[in-house]
């Protein structure tokens, strides 16, 4: 009985490590998800920021522990305005904004600038324009 009960164990085990990297493991596609992305132009980049008209979202993320915080400007090209400007600060974090936040309106263009901040100064940005 003690070793149909091993047995079983075993194998129920490793039937679960055959199957968990397939569970938790993205899907190729999840990195094409963004239409849109850039990265700050430091040496080693700091922040990046991607793109996605479908769902007006936009997201910053502080890609290295280097003291700074990473942040994004959008700049409405029509209005000739500010709509949307957030950052986040601390390294392997993503902050992301959508419909909800901004309504970036269809076939608009809008130029995203990336940015790395510490202390209340801006430095390494980066610069795109991108339709909505």
């Amino acid at each position: 009985m003690r070793t149909r009960k091993a047995l079983a164990t075993a194998l129920g085990l490793a039937a679960a490590a055959v199957v968990t990297p397939l569970v938790t493991a993205p899907p190729a596609a999840a990195a094409q998800w963004w239409s849109y992305q850039m990265h700050t132009d430091d040496g080693d980049p700091g922040g990046r920021v991607r793109y996605q008209p479908n769902g007006d979202r936009v997201q910053v993320c502080d890609i290295e522990a280097d003291g700074h915080r990473a942040g994004v400007h959008v700049y409405d090209t029509v209005l000739r305005a500010h709509v949307d400007d957030f950052a986040v600060g601390t390294a392997g974090k993503c902050v992301t904004h959508d419909a909800n936040d901004t309504n970036l309106k269809e076939g608009r263009k809008y130029v995203f600038t990336v940015y790395l901040e510490q202390g209340g100064r801006v430095s390494y940005t980066d610069k795109s324009t991108w339709k909505g």
